[in-house]
């Protein structure tokens, strides 16, 4: 029984600071085996475990939820697959900036797996993620637009608006005690994707004398 307690200490509560864990799992374990258990008629049902668990996350996680490493997730292996012509990579090769591309990838890959294992195994609100997204977006945005209107040498600058945005601060991600900066940039990769926003790396020459 230690062994299994460890191994959902470990596995089944990312995202909480350890202090934390032991607190969560004890609360956990005294709903489940709660006194009026005794009778023998004793059921919880999905939707009460549910709910527990949402409870539960309220008052230990919110306020101390921290990102996995990269380095756990890229070690966890099973990560999504990444073609080499996917957009992202072909417009971090439209500015000949190649040498970014493998640690590109390792964070497009990462923030994939976290948005479809943790957010989810937390059940972190959707409006929390589209927030970020928005800050993000914003940021690149104005930051694109800067950038195009001091935009002499196309590739040259280029490169260093990609490297300044990939190095500045995150916004902060709500419920979150930390947002790493791979996070960030994994989610600015998944927008190179999407073909409805048409964002790109390469500035467009100011032409303005």
């Amino acid at each position: 029984m230690s062994d299994l307690y460890e191994k959902i200490l470990e596995t089944k509560i990312r995202g909480l600071t350890d202090s934390r864990k032991t607190n969560f799992i004890d609360a956990l374990i005294g709903f489940v085996c709660r006194a009026d258990s005794l009778d023998g008629n004793w059921e919880i049902t999905c939707e009460q475990f549910d709910a527990k668990l949402r409870d539960l996350q309220a008052t230990f996680g919110y306020a101390s939820r921290v990102f996995p490493s990269l380095k756990r997730i890229l070690d966890a292996g099973d990560l999504p697959a990444v073609q080499a012509d996917e957009p992202f990579i072909r417009k971090i090769q439209e500015i000949q900036h190649t040498e970014r591309i493998d640690v590109a990838i390792q964070q497009y890959q990462a923030t994939v797996q976290t948005i479809r294992e943790e957010f989810e195994h937390y059940r972190v609100e959707e409006d929390v993620l589209r927030d970020f997204e928005y800050g993000v977006i914003q940021r690149f945005e104005m930051g694109y637009a800067i950038a195009c209107s001091d935009c002499e040498d196309e590739i040259k600058h280029s490169r260093r608006f990609y490297d300044r945005t990939m190095m500045e601060p995150p916004p902060s991600l709500s419920l979150f005690d930390d947002t790493p900066d791979w996070f960030r940039n994994g989610l600015l990769h998944t927008k190179m994707n999407d073909s409805k926003l048409l964002y790109k790396w390469k500035l467009d020459k100011n032409t303005e004398t």
